[in-house]
């Protein structure tokens, strides 16, 4: 049992002589170090870090790149969505039914909203379904 508390305790006076003497005087000693050498040769740092920065700046141009990307693909979504293009669509197809619901779309104020409502063209109508065959 007397084993066991010694053990214990020298846990505890180690654990505690590490943390408060020998990590502050090794981080004290490896400061002072580097404060010499950076004082000797300041271009070190930048020599140090130059992979690190090298980085930043290849994912720096990377992600700005991709920004104009993003910025340009919403351009072209927002002039799809422009009533008055649609309605130009429409008038160059001579499709008269699309030119007046474009017009009562803009007139009703319903704006982008048009594109939503605008039929799927290709789909199948089921016959089944509905009052046809009551």
């Amino acid at each position: 049992m007397y084993e066991i508390y010694v053990f214990l305790f020298s846990i505890v006076f180690w654990g505690l002589i590490y943390q408060l003497v020998i990590i502050p005087r090794t981080a004290s000693a490896s400061f002072s170090v580097w404060r010499e050498k950076l004082k000797g040769d300041p271009e070190l740092l930048l020599d140090i870090c130059e992979p690190l920065l090298n980085e930043i700046a290849e994912m720096m141009s990377t992600n700005f790149q991709s920004f104009w990307g993003s910025v340009s693909q919403l351009g072209k979504k927002a002039e799809g969505l422009d009533p008055s293009i649609a309605m130009k669509k429409a008038i160059a197809k001579g499709d008269l039914f699309q030119v007046l619901a474009e017009y009562v779309g803009n007139k009703a104020g319903l704006g982008s909203l048009q594109g939503l409502m605008q039929s799927k063209e290709g789909q199948k109508t089921d016959e089944t379904k509905g009052f046809s065959k009551l």
